[in-house]
């Protein structure tokens, strides 16, 4: 029996894309995954975590990364349907890989909710198992983990290479917050920046009072 294991990296962040990732391997191989020492991700080091993601790929059946842009994410945020994208997204990657099972790190607390919000996008049909911490406990999720993670850190390494340090892209980093400080406008030009995030909105205020406070301190206003 072929079965799946599907995570995302990204979601909190405040720069750059969602990136979900699907595995697919016969059952009788998951084993394997065990064996050359898959962990949830955000277990692991950078180093190791590139380590595994190449013993990964030479161990499953077949994979598929989705990367949702910063712009797709807003639109679903702004109207409360982050949960519902991600189920859309992952529901892509099962009828792409299309296993007998699949199971999916959830990010709702009733993972059975989101198991059906899954199943009502997929065209595939197959069991469909959502659970908690899944990154943590199933290695199959926690290898789709490994992989989402390495190629969102690959994305962040190329904003790194164009705009200087921006540090993980996530809120609570200060070198994010000082990179989006610096260089707000190029990043939204660029279309890097999450517009719906809170730490946005605060950048964007306080970025206008120290324009009015600089006015009158220069004489200008």
């Amino acid at each position: 029996m072929m079965i799946a294991g599907l995570d995302e990296a990204g979601r909190g962040s405040i720069i750059g894309p969602l990136v979900l990732c699907g595995i697919l391997i016969d059952e009788e191989c998951a084993g394997s995954l065990i064996g050359i020492g898959i962990r949830d991700s955000k277990l692991l080091s950078r180093k190791r975590r590139i380590e595994l993601r190449n013993r990964i790929i030479e161990v499953v059946a077949d994979y598929f990364i989705v990367e949702v842009p910063p712009s797709e994410i807003d639109s679903a945020v702004r109207i409360h349907r982050l949960n519902d994208l991600e189920a859309r997204y992952f529901s892509s990657i099962i009828d792409r890989l299309k296993p007998s099972k699949a199971y999916i790190d959830s990010p709702l607390r009733n993972y059975k909710r989101f198991s059906d919000m899954v199943s009502s996008y997929c065209k595939w049909r197959c069991e469909i198992v959502a659970l908690c911490h899944a990154d943590r406990d199933i290695p199959v999720v926690s290898a789709a983990s490994i992989l989402a993670k390495v190629r969102r850190d690959e994305i962040i390494d190329s904003y790194r290479s164009m705009y200087g340090e921006v540090g993980s892209g996530y809120p609570s980093d200060a070198r994010t917050i000082e990179f989006l400080r610096r260089s707000m406008s190029e990043a939204e030009a660029a279309g890097i920046v999450r517009r719906s995030w809170r730490t946005y909105t605060s950048i964007i205020h306080n970025r206008g009072r120290q324009t009015v406070i600089d006015a009158y301190r220069d004489g200008k206003a």
